[in-house]
């Protein structure tokens, strides 16, 4: 009895299995991890753009509302159909004067970025949705 106890504590079947269900958690939440990474990236880029469009839009039509430049902004994301609604995390504020009346324009978009892995990023740290700004000016046409 003694030989298949040493047999028994040597034999090494299954190791690999075990070492992998140990490591397989943290390699997926890495995996996550850069994913979402990528996706705000993509997201800053998109809502900078935005900013982008919304001030050239408000700096070259000076009777432009602010409801107007706001839809500008949305449309020009991407985030929904031409004309349609903008989500709720999608918001645009005027930093100059809305409407313009032919001088410099700014625009600030910010964007509720929900994260794949808000559940568990949650749990440790109170980021999701997180918040990507961008903001953007443009001169205007007034002499």
């Amino acid at each position: 009895m003694h030989w298949l106890m040493r047999r028994a504590l040597r034999d090494e079947k299954g190791q690999g299995l075990v070492e992998l269900a140990l490591v397989l958690p943290l390699l997926l939440l890495i995996l996550l991890g850069i994913a979402d990474l990528g996706r705000a990236f993509y997201y800053t880029v998109m809502i900078t753009g935005a900013a982008r469009e919304a001030a050239a839009y408000a700096a070259g039509n000076p009777s432009a509302d602010a409801a107007a430049i706001a839809q500008h902004a949305c449309n020009a994301s991407g985030l929904t159909a031409f004309g349609s609604a903008c989500p709720a995390s999608f918001a645009v504020t005027c930093i100059a004067a809305c409407p313009t009346n032919g001088g410099d324009s700014g625009v600030r978009v910010t964007y509720g970025f929900s994260l794949i892995s808000g559940y568990l990023v949650d749990r440790v740290f109170n980021v999701n949705p997180l918040v990507l700004r961008a903001e953007a000016r443009f001169p205007g046409t007034a002499p």
